[in-house]
């Protein structure tokens, strides 16, 4: 197997046994073939070597696949209404509300751009640092600190992370022997002090009173200490609160003092250090490098598990959707010997009678397309109704006689191809209104999820939202006669022929239109899983609904597989 072979991703299965029907996102939209003609394949269905349909729109081979087991199970909802499960383990390739704000927002383009100069101006002034340092030379955190005017806790880190070996250095950072010690000092008149002293003696309390003063015999204008003062009186280690104090009861006796600098000198003893040093060239230059790139900047789209995800659903005081996926390019298709033209089996679809080549037309322009398009045109006695001449033969071919629906090889033809189909199905069925936001409404449930479908295989996102049809009786009693589906969506693609309806359509969607938001995540009874691996190099496929989802699990042994281990 290739190296992206060993990447697994987890999809549901039914329960064996169960009676239950499969769950839908345990089917992956695949090319049309004789084992898949619908180009749909369930999970249980598939082979090692089928291919399935990646989010850039191309097909990738199966590569493998796990034993089936209990999973974990979460339901992600959409935000164009779409529900599926996945075990917790499952991993998604998901942006942020953080990073899209930062990669979309022009403010935050602005300062990126802004860092990004300045970044590149600091990069070029270590590399210019880096230069002037011979190869070999080794330092520690404070010295490739000094020298570069990075701060030391940065580059250490830095280096730790990038794996840059390090050699332990023993350094000597101060020798042994006499120096100088010089330090300040206050010291108070002897005779004044004794006075003093033998003053507060009175009191047989006070520390004064348990003080030898007689051995206490000062030289006439000698000066002494506090210290000093404590050893004539017999103190033969005094300690730094003794000194403290003394100091404050003569200055508080008013003893008269002066204040100068001692210096003396000591023996100290020699400081040897034990440091880890890093080759400082290489690390000034990597860390160069490093800061151009935009140091731990984040990147837009990241893989995030589904347990993951369910912790950080909304974010903020709004409560603002956090996950985004970005939408599916259009998948590839290779053109099909149509039976019948594209844009005109969607516009039958459309306006069509469900028995029969006949439709139901009061618009000029699709009756042009459709005789333009090589067919004949016969009216009808009824108003606006027109026969399709000749083409009987060609409705039995693909089953659409009191069937209506879109043929799977049409599902998966062109480009081209599946546009016209939904061409001919806007232009008889569809909206736009002057913001751009186009609505296509079927009450026929299969052909309403084959347009879904072919929407959605176009990169488009579009949502379904099933209402009531009904209709006003001549004694103004509402009646119900079946369920419509609406899809509203909104794309800049030439989704319509008829020019009226052409030249409302927007140049240019917004951001928002290109990704699929998570709006909500719950934990759901376990379902049985079954893991596959899958060619493609990034290790992407989409599943049910065209939604683009990863591998999940990677493989621990070269010698087998073990779904249970998951990342």
């Amino acid at each position: 197997l290739s190296a992206a072979a060993l990447l697994f991703g987890c999809a549901i299965v039914g329960r064996p046994g169960s009676g239950k029907a499969e769950s839908l996102n345990a089917k992956f939209p695949v090319p049309v073939s004789e084992r898949f003609p619908t180009g749909w394949a369930r999970n249980a269905d598939l082979l090692i070597g089928d291919l399935v349909i990646t989010p850039g729109g191309k097909a990738t081979a199966v590569a493998g696949f796990s034993e089936i087991f209990d999973g974990d199970m979460y339901e992600l909802t959409f935000s164009d209404g779409q529900k599926v499960r996945a075990d917790a383990g499952h991993l998604w390739a998901v942006s942020s509300r953080t990073t899209r704000r930062r990669d979309g927002s022009p403010c935050m383009t602005g300062r990126i751009a802004d860092v990004d100069l300045r970044s590149a101006a600091e990069a070029e002034r270590l590399r210019g640092i880096a230069s002037t340092i011979e190869p070999g030379v080794m330092a520690a955190g404070n010295d490739m600190a000094r020298v570069s005017g990075v701060g030391a806790g940065a580059l250490l880190r830095f280096v730790r992370e990038s794996g840059i070996d390090s050699v332990t250095a023993h350094v000597s950072v101060r020798p042994g022997g006499p120096v100088k010690n010089t330090s300040p000092r206050v010291r108070f008149n002897a005779t004044d002090a004794k006075r003093a002293l033998q003053n507060l003696s009175k009191n047989k309390t006070s520390v004064a009173g348990r003080m030898d003063l007689a051995a206490f015999a000062p030289r006439g204008d000698e000066l002494m200490t506090a210290r000093e003062v404590l050893v004539a009186c017999g103190s033969t280690a005094p300690s730094a609160e003794d000194i403290s104090s003394m100091n404050c009861r003569l200055k508080n006796a008013g003893v008269p003092r002066v204040r100068d600098v001692h210096t003396e000198m000591v023996n100290s003893r020699s400081i040897h250090k034990t440091l880890e040093t890093f080759p400082l060239r290489e690390v000034l230059t990597r860390y160069a490098d490093h800061i151009e790139t935009g140091k731990a900047r984040a990147p837009r789209v990241q893989l995030r598990t589904t347990a993951e995800l369910a912790a950080e659903v909304r974010v903020s005081a709004e409560a603002a959707v956090n996950w985004g996926i970005d939408l599916a390019a259009p998948i590839y298709g290779a053109a099909i010997d149509a039976v019948m033209d594209p844009y005109v089996l969607g516009a039958w679809l459309g306006d069509g009678s469900t028995n029969g080549p006949a439709i139901t037309c009061f618009d000029q322009p699709i009756l042009d397309e459709i005789t333009a398009a090589g067919y004949e045109l016969r009216a009808r006695k009824a108003p606006g109704l027109y026969g399709i001449i000749g083409v009987v033969e060609q409705f039995r071919a693909l089953n659409l006689i009191d069937n209506k629906h879109i043929p799977a090889t049409y599902l998966r033809a062109s480009f081209d191809q599946r546009l016209a189909v939904l061409q001919g199905l806007m232009d008889t069925d569809g909206t736009v209104d002057a913001r751009g936001a186009c609505e296509l409404s079927l009450c026929h449930e299969r052909l309403a999820a084959d347009a879904l479908e072919l929407i959605r295989s176009l990169g488009i996102k579009c949502k379904s939202t099933p209402s009531d049809a009904s209709y006003v009786d001549k004694h103004g009693d509402r009646k119900i006669t079946s369920t419509r589906h609406r899809m509203h969506f909104t794309t800049s693609l030439p989704v319509f022929r008829m020019p009226r309806k052409l030249q409302r359509l927007s140049s240019a969607t917004r951001p928002t239109q290109d990704l699929l938001y998570i709006t909500a995540i719950k934990k759901v009874e376990s379902e049985k899983v079954r893991c596959i691996s899958v060619e493609a190099a990034d290790g992407m496929y989409l599943t049910h609904g065209f939604i683009p989802t990863h591998n999940s699990l990677l493989v621990r042994s070269l010698f087998g597989w073990n779904c249970l281990e998951r990342i």
